[in-house]
């Protein structure tokens, strides 16, 4: 079984942190020693996965899918989290979690620009 982990995206700073509590009863969650109402944050919750760097791949995530034996899948897209697979936000396009494929490059809230092209 996985780890449930969250990080948080605070709507007025915009700035990410990693969420330690989540009291949904009182509606209010702990980043370090931050607390926040629930209603002024985007919760990004973890995919258990990992890319190819290694790191944590979250729902919100940008990554990079290359597949250099399949040239017509590299692409570069947001990470909509799905279990047990990931869906992206290019219809309902299914891809199987390979991690030597996928890079996490940012995310929705700090890097929309990495999705223009």
């Amino acid at each position: 079984m996985r780890e449930i982990k969250f990080k948080a995206r605070n709507k007025y700073t915009n700035t990410i942190e990693e969420v330690d509590t989540i009291d949904f009863d009182e509606g209010w969650i702990g980043c370090g020693d931050d607390t926040e109402w629930i209603d002024n944050v985007e919760l990004m919750q973890w995919t258990g996965l990992l890319d190819i760097n290694g790191k944590e791949i979250y729902e919100g995530d940008i990554v990079n899918y290359a597949d250099w034996d399949e040239p017509v899948l590299n692409f570069t897209d947001v990470v909509i989290w799905q279990p047990p697979e990931f869906a992206f936000e290019i219809g309902t396009f299914w891809l199987p979690y390979e991690p030597q494929y996928y890079e996490v490059i940012g995310n929705i809230y700090e890097n929309k620009d990495l999705l223009q092209a």
